[in-house]
């Protein structure tokens, strides 16, 4: 039996920040956008050395 792929067309991604404990930004089609939501928050005052991770989910 081959391996299941999942198919990437129904999945969303967002920026986490582990040290804040929360969402830096909204859920995102593309994981470049929730780069670019980790990047902006790594940007302001205070959290230039947050560990920001991006979840990538299912949507259904």
């Amino acid at each position: 039996m081959s391996p299941i792929k999942i198919s990437n067309d129904h999945s969303i991604c967002r920026a986490y920040c582990t040290d804040c404990e929360r969402y830096v930004g909204p859920t995102r089609q593309l994981e470049a956008d929730a780069q670019a939501d980790a990047q902006a928050h790594k940007r302001e005052i205070d959290h230039e050395d947050c560990n920001v991770e991006i979840e990538v989910t299912q949507s259904h």
